[in-house]
């Protein structure tokens, strides 16, 4: 009896399985999107310390034999504070950016694969 059972997956199964990968397909290209935005801002911000550590060095040299007296100023403290904070603003608006971007395509795949 076993032997006159169809070989072939059923069609709803085919179906689930074929919604199951484009879902994950999706959210994978979202994360993959995630990581290389953020990627993309952290070379930025190596970028710019890096030009702000050639800017500081261009400085030091500039001086004859004397090293000057470089007093970390509030401003400098200022500056570096506020590019932190950007930064941090950026990584989470990335973050929430993705979360929101899962989430709606989960409720879209699960309202199309609801049980009725």
């Amino acid at each position: 009896m076993v032997s006159s059972m169809p070989m072939s997956v059923p069609v709803a199964a085919k179906t689930q399985a074929a919604s199951q990968l484009e879902l994950w397909t999706a959210l994978n290209r979202k994360a993959l999107d995630a990581i290389a935005r953020l990627a993309d801002l952290n070379m930025y911000e190596v970028q710019q310390t890096l030009q702000g550590i050639s800017a500081m060095t261009k400085k030091l040299v500039s001086h004859d034999g004397e090293l000057p007296n470089y007093p970390v100023g509030s401003d400098e403290f200022q500056s570096d504070l506020e590019r932190s904070l950007a930064y941090g603003r950026q990584v989470l608006e990335i973050a929430w950016s993705v979360q929101a971007d899962m989430v709606k395509l989960s409720q879209q795949h699960f309202a199309g694969t609801a049980w009725h």
